[in-house]
């Protein structure tokens, strides 16, 4: 099964207020690649029987369905191009026994914020004299 990526941004785009006539305006393949998903997956998303279109409890499904899908490849795209762009897959720190613990913990704090998708790998080494 082939879903359309750049249908469901569209339809992610225009949800809120529904105006697919603005959609088909600036994408004029919308409409087509409407049709093809809804005959595909065979889910209707949205009732047509008035003047504007109305989501369908599916179509509100698919449309938080849709919204997790774009997050997971914005962040494929991104973690893609640092690891392109030479970014380190985790970050491996080697701790002496005798540093500070309340020091490090603020710095693993700061780190998880800035760096929140970036595993933390901690070893500890070292013995007193």
């Amino acid at each position: 099964m082939v879903v359309e990526v750049p249908y469901w941004r569209q339809r992610l785009t225009c949800s809120p207020s529904l105006t697919f006539r603005s959609a088909t305006r600036v994408k004029p393949s919308f409409r087509l690649q409407r049709s093809v998903v809804k005959a595909e997956i065979k889910l209707t998303s949205d009732e047509r029987s008035g003047r504007y279109p109305v989501l369908t409890a599916e179509g509100n499904a698919s449309l938080a369905d849709a919204r997790q899908v774009a997050g997971h490849i914005d962040l494929f795209k991104a973690r893609a191009r640092g690891l392109a762009g030479g970014l380190e897959t985790e970050l491996s720190v080697a701790l002496h026994v005798l540093f500070p613990t309340s020091v490090f913990t603020a710095a693993v704090a700061d780190y998880q914020k800035e760096f929140p998708r970036t595993p933390l790998r901690m070893s500890v080494e070292g013995r007193e004299p």
